[in-house]
């Protein structure tokens, strides 16, 4: 699995100019260039050359575009990157498919410094760019999956993954289903079979959360975060909060921490004992 550096507290940035990575495209690797900006992009054939490029000093960050193959040489790369004296970041960008996520999800390390890109949600090259700028706290998903991947029941990983990345965002269940390729009923019908949330309620719950990282971890206005969630007004979010979790905003952020609102998510779609250490307040 991948990892952070025995007995560091965070990440501390190679000091280099390549950045590494697979993706098959040309149109990818255009927006690969242009959120690299300054650095230099060396492109490689397939996983296993980019885990055998990474060892270079000069390699500052990684990006690999997850195929039926390439997560199958996910686990070569995250040990390649695992044995670094100093480990990179790595930018998965994927399609939003069980089988896909579900063997991505064995090799991830809620420890390590791993950022997602989905595929028909994301622009590819504005995930580049925080991931080159290292700027892992722009955005909460990789604190969500980190958190919820352990608990998600196998059957729902790729559901619960994707909303933890378009929730950044309003947005529905005919979305999440279309990034996943299925029906929103088949989604609805899929989380029923889990005995889990339904996607709508998942959304709003992931919503609210990225709502609570962006006022009190990144110290945002909530006008500046409802224009973020795709509400026109402050108050038009405060709303859809209430709705949802009974307490306004501001009162939702002063009584309540992310990561014990993340641990009541994590119980809620199934952990019934904590497996691991709860994200701090």
């Amino acid at each position: 699995m991948l990892a952070r550096a025995a007995g560091t507290a965070s990440f501390v940035r190679r000091q280099g100019n390549i950045l590494v990575a697979f993706v098959s495209s040309a149109i990818d690797r255009a927006a690969v260039v242009q959120g690299a900006d300054e650095l230099r992009v060396h492109f490689c054939g397939d996983a296993h050359q980019v885990a055998m490029t990474v060892s270079d000093h000069r390699v500052v960050a990684a990006v690999l575009e997850l195929q039926d193959d390439s997560c199958a040489d996910l686990g070569i790369l995250a040990r390649a990157i695992g044995r670094l004296a100093m480990p990179i970041p790595l930018l998965l960008r994927f399609e939003l498919r069980n089988g896909s996520v579900r063997r991505m999800l064995a090799h991830y390390d809620e420890s390590a410094d791993v950022r997602f890109s989905l595929r028909g949600f994301d622009a590819l090259s504005q995930c580049v760019a925080w991931l080159v700028r290292s700027t892992e706290d722009e955005t909460a998903r990789s604190a969500i999956v980190s958190r919820l991947a352990p608990v998600a029941r196998p059957a729902v990983a790729d559901i619960v993954v994707g909303a933890a990345i378009v929730g950044e965002r309003r947005s529905t269940v005919r979305q999440l289903a279309g990034l996943s390729h299925v029906s929103s009923r088949t989604v609805d019908e899929r989380m029923a079979a889990a005995h889990v949330m339904p996607a709508k309620k998942l959304l709003m719950r992931m919503l609210v959360l990225h709502t609570q990282w962006r006022v009190s971890r990144l110290g945002w206005t909530p006008k500046r975060a409802a224009a973020a969630a795709g509400f026109p007004s402050a108050d038009a979010l405060a709303r859809r909060m209430e709705r949802s979790v009974g307490l306004r905003l501001s009162t939702f952020c002063r009584e309540r921490s992310f990561g014990e609102e993340l641990d009541r998510l994590a119980v809620d779609l199934g952990e019934h004992s904590p497996s691991l250490q709860p994200v701090s307040a």
